[in-house]
């Protein structure tokens, strides 16, 4: 009789547990509160894709010489630009609806590796504009009060999502990255990884 009991009160205790397990992931303060498993797959293959690209060997010096130009602004790391993403899914809908969620999750990704500081490009035209504006009515650039101050961009990411496959409902889709040098207008960086809807 004590047995049973025992073991009621052992599964008790064990549903009592799984109720108050965390729903978020060990990367929410880096990612957001996120709880699907096409969340999850993107995020990690993300983070391996970038993380990748980050240790290869052919892009050390690139990398380098872009840390010596953050450095002589003032910056600690090289300032990345990540474009808003092409949708070629044919899923309907406009780009930003379809692709905001995978852009958010992209800059995530690319700021958890700590190489980069990451700019909205629309915030940037926005800069430039303000800045431009200021300089024609004879504000000089020291004196240039704009969004804190003016960064040029080492590096542009771009983005373009494609079917996987041809089937009905598919689940995944491909998303192709490249990255230029905005100095010269470079490609120095390019590859693709399978996502989850």
């Amino acid at each position: 009789m004590s047995k049973k009991l025992l073991l009621l009160a052992a599964v008790a205790a064990l549903i009592g547990c799984t109720t108050n397990v965390p729903t978020t992931l060990p990367d929410h303060e880096a990612y957001g509160s996120h709880e699907t498993p096409a969340y999850t797959q993107r995020s990690q293959a993300m983070s391996e894709l970038l993380e990748k690209m980050c240790s290869d060997p052919g892009l050390s010096t690139i990398f380098a010489k872009a840390k010596k130009r953050a450095k002589a602004r003032g910056e600690k790391r090289p300032a990345v630009s990540i474009e808003p993403l092409e949708d070629n899914t044919q899923a309907g809908g406009s780009d930003y609806q379809s692709t905001g969620q995978i852009r958010l999750e992209l800059k995530a990704a690319l700021r958890k590796t700590g190489k980069f500081t990451i700019f909205d490009s629309a915030g940037h035209e926005k800069l430039i504009g303000t800045y431009e504006r200021d300089a024609n009515n004879g504000v000089k650039e020291d004196n240039s009060q704009v969004f804190g101050k003016y960064r040029p961009f080492d590096f542009l990411m771009y983005g373009e999502l494609t079917k996987a496959d041809t089937g009905m409902g598919s689940q995944y889709f491909f998303l192709n990255l490249r990255m230029t040098d905005a100095i010269n207008g470079e490609e120095i960086w390019s590859d693709t990884i399978k996502l989850r809807r």
